[in-house]
């Protein structure tokens, strides 16, 4: 038997399963895992490679609760998730119940179309024509955001930005270096208090912006560049220094995580925003 079940679906995108962990779901008749396929989904419109999830990541992943809990949330990150992909740009896109609904997170079909109902109630989308289609699901063709889908958006832009960091959605511009990101945001929201697998996120961030330390003293100035990574030094993220703060506890590999994190974060934008 194959290690890992490998498929790609309409509704998923690609799937990576572990062949036991897919094997028991079948037995189990609960194949139908809403908060996976927003997994896979949201991985694949980001154009990231899902982890081979096996049970016990299929665990941290629910866990972690990195997704929108409710039906508020929910809505609220279709509503993003429009903005971030054309939306912004007044691209229409079409959207179905029966295979769109992991976009946001969705259990199923039916809750997409009442986040759609509640969305255009709101004034916050358009739909250019909404087609009823059999067993009671629909087709919404050319959605667009208005101009109060704009304003809420953007309005909740400050408190997007603390999810964005939760989410490890930064985009460096280079390939190779958001990889990493995405594998320190794996391994940290899947550390589950392992201080090993918490360290190795940091370790990963730590030479994502050693690597921007030049530029970093051109956008911050040289003194507070060497300042900020003389107090990241300090704790003993590498184990090869006799001269540290010892770590004891996870929160402190959170504080240094997020440190890094939002320092890599802000260094994009400086970039993207003298690149204008």
């Amino acid at each position: 038997m194959r290690s890992i079940v490998v498929y790609t679906s309409q509704l998923t995108g690609p799937v990576q399963l572990g062949a036991l962990y897919a094997q028991e779901l079948l037995n189990l008749g609960q194949f139908d895992q809403p908060i996976l396929a927003g997994y896979f989904r949201n991985k694949y419109e980001a154009g990231l490679e899902p982890a081979v999830v096996t049970k016990d990541v299929a665990e941290r992943i629910i866990a972690a609760q990195d997704y929108p809990l409710d039906f508020e949330q929910r809505a609220a990150f279709l509503l993003r998730f429009l903005y971030d992909n054309g939306g912004k740009e007044y691209r229409r896109r079409d959207i179905s119940s029966s295979s769109d609904y992991p976009l946001c997170y969705a259990m199923n079909g039916d809750e997409l179309i009442r986040i759609m109902s509640m969305l255009q109630a709101r004034g916050l989308v358009n739909v250019g024509n909404e087609k009823i289609l059999s067993a009671g699901r629909k087709a919404y063709m050319e959605v667009t955001i208005t101009p109060a889908g704009f304003e809420k958006v953007v309005g909740d832009l400050p408190a997007e930005h603390l999810t964005g960091l939760i989410r490890g959605r930064i985009q460096t511009g280079q390939p190779d270096l958001d990889a990493k990101v995405n594998h320190a945001h794996d391994l940290f929201h899947g550390a589950n208090g392992d201080m090993e697998q918490l360290r190795s996120a940091c370790i990963t961030l730590a030479a994502v912006l050693e690597r921007y330390r030049g530029d970093l003293s051109f956008a911050f100035g040289k003194k507070d560049t060497d300042a900020f990574f003389a107090l990241v030094n300090e704790f003993d993220i590498r184990h090869n220094h006799t001269r540290v703060k010892q770590i004891e506890h996870p929160e402190q590999l959170e504080w240094v995580y997020y440190t890094l994190l939002n320092s890599i974060s802000t260094y994009c934008k400086l970039k993207a925003r003298d690149a204008r």
